[in-house]
């Protein structure tokens, strides 16, 4: 979880809290290999939902990815947090992440079969501001669940395949 010390860590792993920091240089190494695994999961999750037919839709992998991330955000909540709050302390940037840096790279190459003609600059801020979005609503939904998780996806979906293709349409 977030308020576990590298000392407790270290502890649990069987190792000194040296090893700790020789191994992943301290909390935010730790949270970036922690992380490095997750995007892999999530990778692996959204390739699995998708199948790996001719006839895969955009849609269905832009809905996946959000099913995924959700899914994640909500079932390992104690690792999310260790990795969310392990970035917000640290100096670097929250898109400085490992696991945010994977799933850029992965979205920016689906927002260019959205719309291959856009503009990369458009097409980085738009990656940025989706990530963005999403957290940011299911951190909120989190609080309360005022509706159920495939609502809160099916939601999310809309919102962001909607405005993706009126800001790639220009």
């Amino acid at each position: 979880g977030p308020d576990l010390s590298l000392d407790a860590l270290a502890a649990a792993a069987g190792v000194s809290k040296p090893v700790i920091y020789d191994t992943f240089g301290g909390r935010a190494g730790l949270a970036d290999a922690v992380a490095v695994v997750l995007a892999q999961q999530v990778e692996e999750a959204v390739l699995t939902r998708v199948g790996g037919g001719d006839d895969v839709e955009l849609d269905d992998i832009l809905h996946a990815i959000i099913a995924v991330l959700v899914e994640l955000i909500d079932t390992d909540t104690a690792l999310y947090a260790f990795v969310v709050r392990t970035l917000r302390s640290d100096e670097r940037r929250f898109l400085d992440n490992a696991l945010v840096r994977v799933l850029h790279e992965r979205a920016t190459m689906l927002l260019q079969m959205f719309a291959p003609g856009a503009d990369e600059t458009d097409i980085h801020l738009l990656v940025d501001g989706v990530y963005g979005f999403v957290w940011a609503a299911v951190e909120s939904w989190q609080e309360e669940r005022p509706v159920d998780r495939d609502h809160l996806v099916q939601l999310l979906s809309t919102v962001i395949r909607a405005g993706l293709r009126a800001a790639t349409a220009r």
